[in-house]
C-alpha cells in the first residue's frame, strides 16, 4: 500500500492504481490495459483487443474470443480507415481513427508484424484525462511546436522534453509528471509520440516503437514451410505431437505457429493446399473420417492479472469447478483461493458454477484475476470474570 500527497494544483508525482480504480474494476466499469495491449470498437460495434504475449507475438481477440493467435501482417487504408488482417478486415471509427491507427502501428512495430498500405496520419492534437482526473491537451501549432493545456489553461507554451516510464505509465515533461489513462494507454502514447516526432521534442526513457528483443531474435519465417503442391518438404512432426484444438480435424503446431488441417478426402487436401495451409493426411488410402482421433474435450483457460501480466495457459476439464480452478491458480500466482476474484467480461465468476457453464460452449476463455484481501477478524475485547456464584437459599 502507499499514500501519495499532492498539493492543490500541482501535478502528479506518484504512480500506482488508486482505490477508485480497484472498486471500478470490481464493479465492471474499469478495464486495465498495459503498454502491450489496446482495445478498440470498430464501425460494426465489435470490441477488438490486441495484446502482446510473453513470447513477443501479437494476438487479436474479437468480443472476448481469440480471433488470431499470431498476427503476421496488417494492411491499412488511411482513406477508408480499413485494417486488413489474416481473417478479414475491419474499419476504424472516424472520430478515433488517427489515434487507433497509430496505436496499431506501434504494436505492429514492437512485434515485428509486417505493415503494408498507408502509414497512419500523424496526430495534431491529443486530449486525455490523466490518472489524477486532470484534462490535458497537447496541440501542434502552425509554428511546429507543441503547447500543453491543463484543464483548459495554458501550462507550457512549448513542450521541449518528454520522458516515458513504460512500467508505470508515467510521462514526465517540463512541468511535472502525469499518468496515462489505462483504458486508452496505447493509442494516447502513440499519438504523443507522433507529436514529439513532428515537433522535435526530446524523447527519453522507454522507446514505444522499439521492437521487442524476443520478437526480433525469433525468425518470422516459418521453421516448417507449408506443404506445396510439389510436396518438396515433408514435415518431421506427427499428428499426435501437435496441440489439440476444439476441432478434431485441426491441431496447432507450436513450431511454425500454424493450424494444421487433417484431410480425410482428396478434395479437402486440394482445397487446403491451394491456400498453402499446413496439412496432414494418411499415407495410405483416405480414411474417410476422423475416427480414432477423437479426444476428450478440454477448455483452454487464459488468466491475466490486474497489471496485465499473463499467467501460463492451461487446459482443464470443462467440468472443473471455479473453486478448483482457484486452487490451481494459487500455485501459479501465489494468491490464496479465498482472496481471488475471477472476472469474465464484467462479471465475477460465482463459486457455485462449473467452467462449462461459464464458457457457454466456447473452447477457451480469458479471465482476469484480482486479489481482494480478506478482512482481519478482530476478537472482541471481553473481560473475563472468575469466581463462584453464591448459593441461593
Amino acid at each position: 500500500t502507499g499514500v501519495w500527497l499532492k498539493p492543490r494544483g500541482s501535478r502528479h508525482f506518484g504512480s500506482g492504481p488508486g482505490i477508485a480504480q480497484v472498486f471500478a474494476f470490481l464493479s465492471g466499469t474499469y478495464r486495465d490495459f498495459s503498454p502491450g495491449a489496446m482495445e478498440i470498437v470498430d464501425t460494426d460495434g465489435d470490441r477488438l483487443e490486441f495484446r502482446i504475449t510473453t513470447s513477443g507475438t501479437l494476438r487479436q481477440y474479437c468480443n472476448g474470443r481469440l480471433e488470431i493467435r499470431d498476427i503476421r501482417a496488417l494492411r491499412y487504408s488511411a482513406e477508408e480507415g480499413r485494417v486488413q488482417d489474416e481473417t478479414g478486415s475491419f474499419h476504424l471509427r472516424a472520430e478515433d481513427r488517427v489515434e487507433e491507427a497509430l496505436g496499431l502501428r506501434m504494436l505492429a512495430a514492437r512485434c515485428g508484424v509486417t505493415w503494408s498500405g498507408d502509414e497512419p496520419s500523424p496526430a495534431t492534437r491529443v486530449i486525455l484525462t490523466d490518472t489524477d482526473g486532470d484534462k490535458l491537451e497537447f496541440r501542434l501549432t502552425d509554428a511546429g511546436k507543441v503547447q500543453e493545456f491543463n484543464n483548459g489553461k495554458l501550462e507550457l507554451d512549448e513542450v521541449r522534453r518528454l520522458h516515458l516510464d513504460a512500467s508505470s505509465g508515467v510521462v514526465r515533461d517540463d512541468s511535472g509528471e502525469f499518468g496515462l489513462p489505462a483504458g486508452c494507454y496505447t493509442q494516447k502514447l502513440a499519438a504523443l509520440y507522433s507529436l514529439a516526432q513532428q515537433s522535435g521534442i526530446e524523447w527519453s526513457g522507454d522507446d514505444p516503437v522499439r521492437p521487442l528483443l524476443r520478437a526480433v531474435s525469433e525468425a518470422r519465417a516459418l521453421d516448417i514451410e507449408n506443404c506445396d503442391s510439389a510436396w518438396e518438404f515433408k514435415c518431421p512432426k506427427t499428428w499426435e505431437s501437435l496441440s489439440p484444438t476444439d476441432k478434431a480435424s485441426e491441431r496447432f503446431c507450436e513450431t511454425c505457429r500454424e493450424t494444421v488441417y487433417f484431410c480425410g478426402t482428396q478434395e479437402e487436401l486440394e482445397e487446403h493446399t491451394k491456400h498453402r495451409r499446413c496439412v496432414a493426411f494418411d499415407a495410405g488410402p483416405a480414411s474417410g473420417g476422423d475416427e480414432g482421433r477423437g479426444e476428450e474435450k478440454t477448455l483452454l483457460v487464459r488468466v491475466v492479472t490486474l497489471s496485465g501480466q499473463e499467467l501460463p495457459e492451461m487446459r482443464v476439464s470443462p467440468a472443473m469447478s471455479v473453486p478448483s480452478l482457484k486452487e490451481v491458480l494459487a500455485e501459479a500466482c501465489g494468491i490464496p483461493p479465498l482472496e481471488q476474484r475471477l472476472i469474465l467480461g464484467h462479471q465475477e465468476l460465482p463459486d457455485s458454477r462449473s467452467l462449462a457453464a461459464v464458457a457457454g460452449g466456447a473452447s477457451e476463455v480469458e479471465l482476469q484475476i484480482v486479489r481482494v484481501p480478506r478482512p482481519e477478524v478482530k476478537r472482541a475485547n471481553v473481560r473475563r470474570m472468575m469466581g463462584k456464584r453464591a448459593s441461593r437459599r
